[in-house]
């Protein structure tokens, strides 16, 4: 008899704490949505102000483009795949909205340059460099979204994997 008690207890609690995080997801998904108080959002933005004023003027911010999957073509033959991952970085919410509205223009613009560099072969038998890579992205940066919008181009990682 006691055990079915504890059991019956045990289920109760069970059902009570399955019920109050459904209630929790349910309040938080009506914050997310707008129905919060405006005082939370008026205390993240005085946050960063707060940070704005401590660090000197606006944010820095890394938005990752895709990965570009670029094939190497040599005598009318695929030769290599090369992945290369980017992250443009940036400064300010102003500059961050521009390269969200134009990033695929930019990503497309990036892709072409990339395609341009991959078909000059240099004679030590490497593809190309990094910083190569992060000067010439930064030059079709600033002709497709203006000049500073973007602060640096950070190259994340090259691979390249031979298809022979």
């Amino acid at each position: 008899m006691a055990k079915s008690r504890i059991r019956l207890l045990n289920l109760a609690f069970v059902l009570l704490a399955l019920w109050a995080a459904g209630a929790g997801g349910f309040v938080s998904v009506a914050r997310a949505e707008g129905g919060g108080d405006k005082s939370e959002k008026s205390k993240e933005k005085s946050a960063q102000d707060n940070i704005r004023a401590m660090f000197g003027g606006e944010l820095i911010q890394h938005l990752p483009l895709p990965v570009f999957s670029i094939p190497v073509i040599r005598d009318n033959e695929v030769t290599d795949q090369v992945n290369i991952a980017i992250v443009v970085e940036t400064k300010g919410e102003e500059n961050r909205d521009k390269v969200i509205a134009g990033r695929y223009k930019l990503y497309d613009a990036f892709l072409r340059d990339l395609y341009g560099l991959l078909a000059i072969k240099r004679a030590d038998g490497q593809l190309f460099d990094q910083q190569v890579v992060k000067i010439r992205l930064a030059r079709v940066s600033d002709k497709v979204l203006g000049p500073a919008v973007i602060n640096n181009i950070l190259v994340r990682g090259i691979s390249q994997r031979p298809l022979n």
